[in-house]
């Protein structure tokens, strides 16, 4: 008995496809305020957007989150902190500072539960009745499925959890992510991909990343929690969604990842 690899990888990428596509035409995407300082680029026509992919992109108020992490039982926070003593290595004692995201993890998990949401978007400039921006609790919860996007960019939020969707078992791993610097130098070119906060452990090398507080020197709240990791090298896929007036285009390449220099 043989088996024929080509036919058997051309039949698993279809079926991952397919599941893309399920995973698209059922998502539910809460954004947590508008997008950040009306920047265009984060924008887009969220009626043409459930037209054309299935997206439902609604807003909630940010008083509506802030409520519900008043109401997150301790006893539910407890727990959560043993979750995170198992996935990562503490490298701080400020345990309050931790337990608050764990607070805001939970609080967006009983609302997307009870929204049957998939994806999410935030921004630091509406932070109404919260402490922190959530930093560990994005993190945490895009590690689990979930698709994020910073700064109230809730295509590339939905973008993400399609792709994770798709992906689920696969090896290399997938996170949000934003170009911070830009390094031209001829043969040597390279991009800083990264964000100020809220990056995937997904693609962490580290076995257990690591958990600190750290300041966060935009949004004038208090200092948030979050992991800090190495990321894996090699080939890899970068992918967006921009809507520029006609139609929702996406802007795709190849690049390889490399260490920090």
């Amino acid at each position: 008995f043989r088996q024929d690899e080509k036919p058997l990888t051309e039949l698993g990428e279809w079926m991952r496809a397919a599941v893309g596509y399920k995973a698209s035409r059922e998502l539910r995407v809460m954004r947590f305020g508008d997008n950040m300082r009306e920047v265009a680029v984060t924008e887009g026509d969220k009626v043409e957007a459930q037209i054309k992919f299935g997206w439902q992109v609604n807003t909630w108020p940010v008083g509506y989150l802030a409520e519900e992490i008043k109401n997150v039982a301790e006893s539910e926070i407890d727990e959560k902190i043993d979750e995170y003593r198992k996935r990562y290595s503490f490298a701080t004692d400020d345990i309050a500072t931790v337990r608050y995201q764990a607070r805001e993890e939970l609080a967006m998990r009983h609302l997307f539960k009870n929204e049957k949401i998939g994806a999410f978007c935030n921004t630091f400039q509406d932070l109404y009745g919260m402490e922190q921006l959530p930093g560990l609790a994005s993190q945490n919860l895009m590690a689990d499925g979930y698709g994020y996007g910073a700064e109230g960019d809730w295509k590339l939020a939905a973008l993400t959890a399609v792709v994770k969707a798709m992906t689920e078992g696969m090896s290399g791993g997938t996170a949000f992510m934003e170009d911070y610097t830009y390094h031209f130098d001829n043969g040597n070119d390279l991009v800083l991909g990264s964000h100020m906060l809220e990056v995937c452990p997904g693609i962490a090398t580290d076995a257990k990343p690591l958990l600190d507080v750290q300041p966060l020197g935009i949004g004038g709240n208090a200092a948030p929690a979050r992991l800090i990791f190495n990321t894996r090298t090699g080939p890899a896929i970068v992918a967006s969604l921009i809507d520029p007036g006609p139609r929702f285009r996406p802007l795709v390449t190849t690049l390889d990842t490399v260490n920090t220099p």
